[in-house]
């Protein structure tokens, strides 16, 4: 049986570790802001996690809003974890915006020189399609004239 100072010891890493992982993440989730609506505590489930922990399991906070971090004790198991907002919100590009972004000698390796010119002139790429395949060059024509 581990002897006090061990167990000591074995908090204090914890304690840093949880720290050290929680700071990242929350980094990581200020820089994905666009992406993200609010963080959740999520507290570890078992008879060892305390009362405090337990009440804050499941509560939701706005990124930018002033919360508990954990660790919030030492010892403390807990975490936040980040919540996506619905596409509805997301400020993310979508592939053919990126698309559009990229150079023209990319576009023609992505799409082929002449779906690449066609996708220049403002055609869409899901009009380029016919539910998940891409429609030839002579299906695209053939869709033009008619």
């Amino acid at each position: 049986m581990p002897g006090r100072s061990t167990r000591c010891a074995e908090a204090m890493a914890r304690t840093v570790t949880m720290h050290t992982y929680n700071t990242a993440n929350a980094e990581v989730y200020r820089e994905n802001a666009d992406l993200l609506s609010s963080v959740k505590w999520c507290a570890t489930l078992d008879m060892d996690t305390c009362e405090d922990c337990a009440a804050l399991d499941g509560q939701e906070w706005p990124l930018d809003e002033d919360h508990p971090e954990p660790p919030y004790h030492p010892n403390c198991r807990c975490v936040l974890t980040p919540q996506v907002k619905g596409y509805e919100e997301a400020d993310s590009p979508r592939y053919e915006d990126w698309l559009a972004s990229q150079s023209e000698e990319r576009q023609n390796d992505i799409l082929g020189k002449g779906r690449a010119e066609i996708f220049r002139s403002g055609e869409k790429l899901s009009d380029m399609s016919d539910g998940g395949r891409m429609l030839t060059l002579s299906e695209l024509k053939a869709k033009d004239e008619a």
